[in-house]
Order: structure tokens, then C-alpha cells, then sequence
């Protein structure tokens, strides 16, 4: 399953939202957290977070904390701080890679890798940075407490280091520096006016605890971040900045900056620095943003980006990606759009419909709908989560695909071999809900029966295709103002005289407002460019319970979560 994920990431190059990708390498699990929407305008920044030991990606990320909760998720809010960089900064995209080892070690993680550690940290970096090669972009290396050791071993492994890298952070994290090991190679590295080096650290050596000091004079952060500055001091000219509270050394215009924390009483510090906006700080250092908006060792200025349990159901994120197993097996043939469209231009309505579920159910598609995204909202007092495609279904591969309008008929065919079923009016708007772009709908002008012939159903597609590429959208993403949607209704279900029709729904403006509300006149024989067919998995979430979607749309109880009409379906899928 996970080199799936991986191979469909490489494959696809856009992925938004949260994703992992677990197993790739030896004893590492990744978790990547992207915007709603990357910019191909604008830079990109991926920071990778060489996460503390002991520690997991869920406490790293963080969250509101309850009492019942671990007190783990309340030390770092990287999920928070990242959030508040891209508020606050809007000319970057950002990007955060989480990196754990699985024994939550990194100290001992290079001694059990030692073989194999040049070509597995440079591939951590070049693979994950190569998923996003088309927004061609840079590197942060940052890292906390244990984690600091994955930076020092790539520094000491890398030959050279690799040139995406502009930023190395060090968050409490200098235990592992050695003159010898990694002097010159920082060095020559900073000598780039686009290369930074932020170091945060605090006096650890007054630190007692169960009777000992915590760190000898030397080992800890606080001489090991010394020891940086005297040795980097001997290629560049430093400016010492002292008070009651700290020292600071910068160097290079402020490109290398060491923020040194005092601390006379003896206090552990050592999450406390993260958490107190250093990993903004960190990032920032020495450009026209440090310090705009926050305030390091000071008051956390990312509150409102912290997620509650589940984040915020008004946030509504994508919480990784799921593989559709049916497509999992199924590979398809090769067949193209082009192809497709032209071997179906001459047929009726039952005949092409046939074939595209044919093609469909042979795995036919981009691989864009090989996975789905997770949608969590909240309603009713409960926390509901679903699994839906990110786009409508089409034919074809990646690189040349068409969606494809479908009957009813069909798309229940298709739906119900791939263990799927259809959104109800309801899950349309939330889906709408987590647009990461949209388009200004552009109906087609209705000519007889043209709009229902299958070079229209292309043509269209093309137009989708070209709005895509101006705004710098892919395919695989959530777009607004692409199709009515086939739904689910009790009006079609209680209702005699729809029983051989089908309902749709949506078209949503970039204002959110739906096009086309619930229409139940078109009979079962009939599509036009304007339909999608989108696949909803057959189970969902409530509260963290599974449930079967088609048993929740007729529960006259239930029915209320992922329906908003006044009665639950009546019929089973």
C-alpha cells in the first residue's frame, strides 16, 4: 500500500493536503503536510523536521490538548507555526515533512543505518523534493533536540551538499557537531548569499536534575552551540548581542544567527524554545521577516492555527490518501482519451455507456483516481469523516484523459463493482467546501441533442484542461465549477414517477452558490457534458466508529450526517 502512495505521489507531482509515506526507507516513516493550494507562481519552500526523539509525528504536528491528552501534543505546534508562516507569508508556498524514525531515535538510527546513510538521507531529500520538481523547490533541513543528528549526518555524508538546500535549522538540536566532521563543509556551503544557518539553543548546563547536572560543560546545546560560533568564527566576522536573557551572534548580515537562551535557574527549556515561536524564528532569521508578527521567547502568535481533535471540521483537511482497491488491481490498458473519444464517436447513448464502464472497470483511468482524499466536518455535535475521489471520473492515462458524463445505469454499475456508491446533495457542498481552486462555470449553448455527443463531452474537457493550466491547477485536486454532480435522493426513491430518472446537482460558482439545485427530469438514458460521476467509499466515520455509508443515508436517525433533505433514503444503493 505505501509504495502505491509513493509511486502514485512521484506520478502525480501535486499531492495537497496530509499524506505519509511510510516504508520507503529503512525505519523511517514520513508525513508530508502541503497547502490546500501550491502556487506555481510563487516559490516553495519544503522544510523537513527531523523530529526529537521519543517523540511521534501526531505530538510533533500538535493540537488543542484536553486533559485527558497526552501533554506531548502541546510542546511544538509545528503544524500551528507552519499554518502561521503561510499566513503570513503568502509570496511562498510551504511545505512540512515530518521525519521520524520508527524506534524514535535518530541518535541510534545512524548507527543501526551506518551502512547505507549516504544514499538513504540524500534520497529522503531528493525524492520528496523531486514529487514537487515543476514548482522547483528549495530545502530547509531543520531539526529538534535528537533530530539533530539526521542534518550532522547528512552534512558529513554529503559530497556535496545538495544544492536545493538553503536553510539548516538547529532547534536545540547541536549535540552531534564536530569541528572536525562539519566546520569546513558548513563553511563553504554558507558562503552562498542564499544559504542560512539558524541555531537556537539554551544554557543547558545549569540544568540539575535527579541530583546531576543533565549535560557535561561541552556535550550539551549550549557548548556545542558555542562551540559552532568560535569555529565558524574563524572563516566569518561575528557581532555579539548580550543582555539579562541572551546572547546572540550573527554573522553574514544575519544569515548565520545563533539565539543563545540564559538560564540562571536552572530551568529545562528545551521544548519550550520551539514552542515559544522558535520554529517561525528559525525559519525567518535574516530576512525582512524575522520578527514581523511574533515575537521569539515570547507569547505563542500561532494560537489560532492549532487544530482541535481532529482539526477543525471548518478547516476541513485532507487527512492522507487512500488507495482505491479495486484500481489497485486493475491497470488498465494504456487507452487514451483521444483514442476513446474517437472509438465511441459514432455510438448511441447504451452502446457508449457500455463501453466506458467497460474501459473504467478495466482500470482505465489517470492515476488521479486511483486514491481517495479524506473530507472530516462536523455536524450535529458528531465528528464525520468520508472518502471521496478527487475528481469525476474519466478514462484514459495521466497524461491524456477525458471525463467522461455517465447514465445512472453505468455509474451505479461502476460504483457498485469498486465497493463505492454516490454523494448525496449534502456531500456535494461539503466536497465544495474544500475547494482548493475553482472555475467560473461556462455552460455550452444547447443545440438539439449536441451537447450529449461524446466530441462535445471532449471539447469540454479541453476547456477544463486549458483553465487548469492558466491557473495552475492538476488534475487530482478539489476544483470548484466543473460539473453537475449524479446524486442521491429520496425524491427519485418515494417518488413513482422519477423511477427511471436520475438526479444531479451542483456546478458551484466560485461564490459557492450551486448552479443546477436538485434535478429530477432527465430519465436514466441520459447524460450531457455538464454531468460528472463522482465515487463516495462505501464506509464512513462518526466519532472515529466505521459505518456503512448506505445504511447512515436510510438510518431515519443518522441520515441527518451526510443528508440534508427531511427524510433518509429509501431504497439500498
Amino acid at each position: 500500500m505505501t509504495q502505491l502512495l509513493f509511486s502514485l505521489a512521484v506520478a502525480i507531482s501535486s499531492l495537497l493536503g496530509t499524506y505519509t509515506l511510510n516504508d520507503k526507507y529503512p525505519e523511517v516513516n514520513v508525513t508530508v503536510e502541503t497547502p490546500q493550494m501550491l502556487d506555481p507562481a510563487k516559490p516553495t519552500e519544503i522544510i523537513f523536521y527531523a523530529l526529537p526523539n521519543g517523540n511521534s509525528i501526531e505530538w510533533t504536528a500538535g493540537k488543542w490538548r484536553y486533559p485527558e491528552d497526552d501533554w506531548h501534543f502541546d510542546i511544538q505546534h509545528i503544524s500551528a507555526q507552519t499554518k502561521f508562516l503561510r499566513a503570513n507569508d503568502p509570496s511562498k508556498n510551504y511545505i512540512t515533512v515530518y521525519l521520524m524514525d520508527k524506534k524514535r531515535s535518530w541518535t541510534s538510527w545512524r548507527h543501526r543505518h551506518a551502512d547505507i546513510l549516504p544514499e538513504t538521507l540524500e534520497a529522503i531529500i531528493s525524492d520528496i523534493s523531486g514529487m514537487y520538481g515543476q514548482y522547483n523547490p528549495s530545502v530547509t533541513l531543520s531539526s529538534h533536540s535528537g533530530g539533530g543528528y539526521f542534518l550532522f549526518e547528512y552534512i558529513r555524508t554529503a559530497s556535496p551538499i545538495n544544492e536545493r538546500i538553503d536553510r539548516f535549522i538547529f532547534l536545540d538540536s547541536t549535540y552531534g557537531y564536530l569541528e572536525e566532521v562539519h566546520r569546513e563543509k558548513l563553511a563553504k556551503w554558507l558562503k552562498d548569499r542564499n544559504h542560512f544557518l539558524s541555531v537556537i539553543s539554551y544554557e543547558d548546563i545549569t540544568v540539575i536534575y535527579e541530583g546531576k547536572p543533565l549535560v557535561s560543560k561541552e556535550g550539551g546545546t549550549w557548548g556545542r552551540s558555542h562551540a559552532m560560533v568560535k569555529d565558524l568564527s574563524r572563516t566569518f566576522r561575528f557581532k555579539k548581542y548580550e543582555d539579562q536573557q541572551r546572547e546572540e551572534y550573527r554573522a553574514l548580515k544575519g544569515r548565520i544567527s545563533f539565539k543563545l537562551i540564559k538560564n540562571p535557574e536552572g530551568k529545562i527549556y528545551h521544548t519550550v524554545l520551539v514552542a515559544s515561536n522558535g520554529f517561525i524564528d528559525a525559519n525567518w532569521s535574516g530576512t525582512d521577516k524575522e520578527g514581523v508578527g511574533y515575537t521569539f521567547w515570547g507569547e505563542r502568535a500561532y494560537l489560532q492555527y492549532i487544530c482541535d481533535a481532529g482539526c477543525n471540521s471548518r478547516e476541513v483537511k485532507e487527512a492522507g490518501l487512500m488507495p482505491l482497491p479495486y484500481l489497485a488491481e486493475h491497470k488498465g490498458t494504456g487507452l487514451t482519451g483521444w483514442d476513446y473519444v474517437e472509438s465511441i464517436d459514432d455510438m448511441d447513448f447504451w452502446d457508449f455507456e457500455e463501453k466506458t464502464a467497460a474501459a473504467l472497470l478495466a482500470g482505465d483511468v489517470p492515476d488521479s483516481l486511483r486514491f481517495f482524499k479524506k473530507i472530516e466536518y462536523d455536524r450535529l455535535g458528531h465528528t464525520v469523516a468520508f472518502w471521496t475521489l478527487p475528481d469525476y471520473l474519466a478514462v484514459g492515462t495521466s497524461d491524456d484523459f477525458v471525463r467522461m458524463p455517465m447514465g445512472i445505469i453505468s455509474s451505479k454499475k461502476v460504483a457498485s463493482a469498486m465497493n463505492c456508491t454516490l454523494p448525496t446533495t449534502f456531500l456535494v457542498d461539503r466536497i465544495n467546501d474544500v475547494a482548493e481552486g475553482a472555475l467560473d462555470i461556462f455552460p455550452f449553448r444547447p443545440l438539439r441533442g449536441r451537447n450529449s455527443l461524446p466530441i462535445v463531452f471532449q471539447d469540454h474537457n479541453n476547456a477544463i484542461k486549458a483553465l487548469y493550466k492558466a491557473k495552475g491547477y492538476h488534475f487530482g485536486q478539489f476544483i470548484s465549477g466543473l460539473k453537475k454532480d449524479l446524486v442521491q435522493t429520496d425524491f427519485i426513491d418515494s417518488n413513482p414517477q422519477y423511477e427511471h430518472n436520475i438526479a444531479i446537482y451542483g456546478w458551484h460558482h466560485p461564490d459557492g452558490h450551486a448552479q443546477q439545485p436538485l434535478f429530477l427530469r432527465h430519465a436514466d438514458f441520459y447524460s450531457d457534458y455538464s454531468h460528472g460521476t463522482r465515487l463516495i467509499w462505501h464506509e464512513i466515520t462518526i466519532d472515529g466508529e466505521p459505518y456503512e455509508l448506505d445504511a447512515v443515508m436510510r438510518d431515519p436517525s443518522l441520515f441527518r450526517l451526510v443528508s440534508d433533505e427531511p427524510v433518509p433514503l429509501s431504497k439500498p444503493f
